[in-house]
Order: structure tokens, then sequence, then C-alpha cells
């Protein structure tokens, strides 16, 4: 965002976005004409509204974020280079939660086509990407004033499926166990989710024993969260629409399946297409977006066994819902919908996670992942 649009950007903006209700909401988009790079607004908590959207910095395919602990940065993919050709890239932002507005840090080569994915250790020094176009799994050291260092891994995943798609390994997501001791890669190319030991001191990886948890064939691993007392782990399949329970063995860094549940119903037939994968911070609900149906899904989780019940399936007031975004306080959902231009704001019923839609963000231009940012 440019001084001049920041500064107008902010005198729009009312006073009621003061309060310690305001959290600021990034989102990131294809860019494709005429969307142009990251945009940003101002939520309110309370009443579940957004200013308009602003251009917050300009960059190519922006799909994936992460933030610092402390709020003051933020990193973002150069989604560029998903035919494996090209390298991508990745971007560290200085936060500025006065205007909404981002400072260019710095900028480094992903390692690999297709960054996907990104994800922070706890320790904050070292950031992870997934890259889809070359089936790569890069780290990369964060340094203290949040600037990106240099690349100290790499791994490259094996395997094919049996559909067009999964031709060669395509890394779609890559995450850190939550006690930091583990990695785990999605590969929607491969069908497997490839498990490395992560040494957060030197930031290197290297493979488990055994290395991957197989996936069913043609099922397209896309997404895995982890719930916050670390005993299990979702990861939500992209070509066939499911849900998949693991008990994690955070000793061995070994995933047991518990259960596998569709996001659709019974009923549905034809393409079948799951996308965004979300969890609340109390751990007792599972959000999912399915792109096949335009639906967001609602689940309960057992507290004890980790497993899921269908709570509520709505469907979405946005045309291929992409992604799903939870704020802080696990009080509002943000889907972004890609067709639609537009990302939808839902508010969460404390008691039986069940959502209600409150609003929308209008004018963003194919937008395909959002970004709370406590203000």
């Amino acid at each position: 965002m440019t001084g001049a649009t920041a500064l107008a950007a902010a005198s729009h903006m009312p006073k009621a976005w003061a309060s310690p209700s305001r959290s600021l909401v990034f989102l990131g988009t294809r860019t494709n004409a005429p969307g142009k790079g990251i945009y940003s607004c101002f939520f309110n908590a309370k009443t579940g509204t957004c200013t308009s959207v602003s251009l917050a910095a300009e960059m190519a395919a922006p799909t994936a974020f992460a933030l610092s602990a402390n709020k003051r940065y933020m990193y973002s993919v150069s989604e560029v280079g998903n035919d494996g050709k090209t390298d991508g890239s990745i971007s560290a932002f200085a936060i500025d939660h006065r205007l909404g507005a981002l400072t260019l840090l710095n900028k480094v080569s992903s390692g690999g086509g297709g960054p996907t994915y990104l994800a922070l250790d706890r320790t904050g020094k070292t950031a992870l990407v997934g890259c889809f176009g070359s089936g790569r799994t890069n780290a990369f050291r964060v340094l203290p004033d949040g600037k990106l260092g240099e690349q100290t891994a790499s791994m490259t995943d094996s395997g094919t499926g049996p559909t067009p798609r999964q031709s060669a390994p395509h890394v779609h997501c890559t995450i850190f166990s939550p006690d930091n001791r583990s990695v785990l890669a999605a590969d929607f190319g491969a069908d497997r989710i490839f498990i490395f030991q992560f040494d957060s001191a030197a930031g290197t990886l290297t493979p488990h024993d055994p290395p991957f948890f197989q996936s069913p064939a043609g099922s397209g691993p896309r997404q895995i969260v982890f719930h916050p007392n670390g005993k299990f782990a979702y990861l939500m399949s992209e070509l066939v629409g499911r849900v998949t329970v693991f008990a994690w063995g955070a000793k061995e860094g070994t995933l047991t399946e518990v259960q596998t549940i569709s996001c659709l119903p019974t009923e549905s037939s034809g393409d079948r297409s799951g996308a965004g994968l979300a969890i609340r911070h109390d751990g007792r609900f599972l959000y999912t977006t399915t792109r096949s149906d335009n639906s967001i899904e609602v689940f309960t989780i057992d507290p004890t066994r980790g497993t899921l019940v269908i709570g509520q399936r709505v469907v979405s007031d946005g045309k291929l819902p992409w992604s799903c975004a939870l704020d802080a306080g696990g009080r509002h959902l943000i889907t972004t919908n890609l067709s639609s231009n537009s990302a939808s704001i839902y508010d969460i019923d404390s008691t039986t996670g069940n959502l209600k839609p409150v609003g929308s963000i209008p004018d963003v231009p194919s937008p395909v992942c959002a970004l709370f940012v406590s203000v």
C-alpha cells in the first residue's frame, strides 16, 4: 500500500475501529486481472463488519500467509512456477497495525516452483514452505529483524497418484508438529503425508522411519491441522472431499488413522472438491469448505477420541469457497470465495459452533486465503 492509499484508507476508518475488538484482515489473491496482490481491511468483532479493502502490497499470486508470534511481521508466498520449471518466492513484510499497510523487508526464492503453504516453527526462527510445482519441502532462517535468511533444508518427495493431476509429487501443505520436533508435508500428487524430523537449532530436516503415511490412491492430500492438545491431526483430502482423523504419535513421529468422514452429503455424486480446513483454538470444532457444492461444514470434535460428528452444513453465499480462517477468539469465520470476488463473514455460536452469516467483504479479486491479525 502506498503512503497516499494508506492515509486515504485511514481517513475513511470509523472511530469505532479503534476499539479493542478491532482486527486486521489480510486477503491473498490469484492476481488475475484486476487483482494486484495482498489486500487488507479492518474487522470489528462486535459487529462482524469490515471497512472497504485497500491494496496492502503489490505482488504476484500471494496465496498463503504466516504470522510471527509477536504479530509484527507477516510472510507470504508468491505461487509462481506450478509447472515446476521456475521457482516462486517468499516475502517478509512489516505490518503497520494502524493503517493496515505492509512494508516489504525482503524477498527470497522459495527453492522450488509453486509455493502453496507457509508455516513458522514454535521458536519463530524457521519458516517452512511447501512447493506444489516441484514437490519440495524447504526451510529458511527467520532473522531477528523479521527478514528471511538462508535456506537451511530441502526435501524432495517421491510418488504419484492415479489421476491426471497426480503425475508427479505436489506438496500442498507443510506444518510443524505441536512439540516442534517433526514436520508433516501433505503431498497431493503422491497421495502421501511425508514426515520429517526437525532440528530447530540447525533448521534442518531428516526423514522419519517410516518416512511417510500412505493415503488412499486418488485421494489428494491437501491440508493438515493439529488439534490444540497435540494428540490428533486432521487431513483434508481434496479429490474425495473427506477429512481423516489421525492419532499423532509424537515420540515416534507416526500417524494412526482413527476415522475418515465425508464433507459432502451421502447422496452427493459427481465432482468432489474439498478445500479449506480450520480448527478452533479450544479444539471443540473443525470447519471445512467444499468447492464442488459451495458449502461450509461444521464438525464437533470428541475431546477424548478426536473423532468428528457433522453438526451443520451451510450453503456458502459465494462461489468456490477456497479457504477458511478463524479470528483469535474463535468468534468469527471468514471464507474466501474465488469466483465471487468476495469473502464471507460468519458469526460462530459459542455452544454449538454453528455458523450464522453476518456480512461479506466485497471487491476482493479472486481471493484464496485470509489471515486475522489482532490489533
